[in-house]
């Protein structure tokens, strides 16, 4: 038999691409097949568009009954806050003006949030570790990962409307009694979201298979990100409250 009677074993057929919809649905039944479709295919549009239109439509649902009374609850425990100047300020808050502020809110809120993510992910994974991957991957990433926080949206939004509270919490701190001001510990405790969590761990299926990276590793680094992140947060927090 000469070489060219050789057979050559055929190439592994790739797998079809996943339509818009499996995609997303994917990312939280079965991320890592999700994610190998969309490190493949990188394009955040859509999830991007899904997310932004979702927080503006959440930051309108709240706007009023939990929004106003939370801004007015906390503008009374100042010193010299008359009912004149709640009166003043309400009526402001629900003039056309305050809806539109509230409207940006969630038209600006969930760019910027998703950018400041991928920022961070891409600095230590592409810059600090030396990771083979540019930032709109990282973004895209990020973008199909943070479809889970509209799951987080959806389970909190009721509690938050039947609080007006917008620090709803699934978590440890659901079981402590909110300190007055919030100590380091409490927004510690409220930062290790349950849901929060979830998200950061799909992510870290993401970034896996984007820097082509061991699970594990991935996910540590990941979660140390995380808890740096919450830390820092629970830090800054405390310092804006004095006594805390």
């Amino acid at each position: 038999m000469t070489t060219t009677d050789v057979p050559v074993a055929p190439a592994p057929e790739e797998a079809p691409p996943l339509g818009e919809p499996a995609r997303m649905f994917g990312v939280i039944w079965s991320p890592r097949k999700a994610f190998t479709d969309i490190v493949r295919r990188p394009s955040f549009w859509a999830p991007f568009v899904l997310l932004v239109v979702f927080q503006t439509a959440v930051s309108l649902a709240i706007y009023k009954p939990v929004i106003i009374p939370s801004q007015l609850a906390k503008m009374a425990e100042q010193p010299n806050f008359t009912a004149e100047k709640q009166a003043m300020i309400e009526k402001g808050m629900e003039s056309p003006v305050g809806w539109v502020i509230a409207t940006a809110t969630g038209l600006l809120g969930m760019p910027i949030a998703l950018l400041l993510w991928a920022g961070m992910l891409y600095f230590v994974f592409s810059l600090l570790m030396s990771g083979r991957a540019n930032f709109k991957s990282v973004f895209t990433v990020v973008c199909y990962a943070s479809i889970v926080g509209m799951i987080a949206a959806l389970v909190k939004l009721p509690l938050m409307i039947a609080r007006q509270d917008l620090e709803v919490s699934i978590g440890p701190a659901a079981l402590l009694e909110r300190p007055d001001p919030p100590t380091f510990l409490y927004s510690f405790l409220q930062g290790m979201d349950v849901l929060g969590i979830w998200s950061w761990l799909v992510v870290a299926v993401g970034l896996s298979v984007l820097y082509r990276k061991p699970q594990g590793s991935t996910t540590l680094a990941t979660m140390a990100i995380f808890l740096v992140f919450v830390l820092v947060s629970a830090g800054i927090r405390s310092m804006f409250h004095p006594g805390s």
